[in-house]
């Protein structure tokens, strides 16, 4: 989104030596993004981030997770609260998704047929 990652999806150099040091002088250098945990492994691993001390606030914040895969925090969304983002969903006319650290939904049923596609033809 231009904070982290330029327009090509990459830390670049300057970036890159700026955050590898503050984490050699001991400042916590933490990923946070709306992407899953495993979105972002390859940045945490370009940086020298790894195992259980270190951490990425994922899922747009609804999920704390060690770089270990430990989820330390998470806000899940109840029935209620689902049922609310259907009726939104359905008066805006947008298309909604739902994820966790385990799986994937949508109500986006061009999406689903293409991602079900996707997953045929790697397996």
């Amino acid at each position: 989104d231009g904070t982290l990652l330029s327009s090509s999806n990459t830390i670049l150099p300057e970036t890159e030596r700026t955050l590898k040091e503050a984490s050699m002088q001991g400042i916590k250098v933490v990923l946070a993004t709306g992407r899953p945990l495993s979105g972002v492994m390859s940045y945490n691993k370009q940086l020298g981030l790894s195992g259980a001390e270190q951490y990425d606030i994922v899922f747009n914040g609804a999920v704390i997770q060690n770089l270990a895969g430990r989820v330390l925090m998470n806000q899940e969304m109840n029935y209620r609260d689902f049922n609310a983002m259907l009726r939104l969903q359905r008066l805006s006319h947008v298309d909604v998704h739902f994820e966790t650290t385990k799986c994937f939904w949508t109500c986006d049923r061009d999406l689903s047929v293409q991602m079900q596609i996707n997953a045929a033809t790697t397996n």
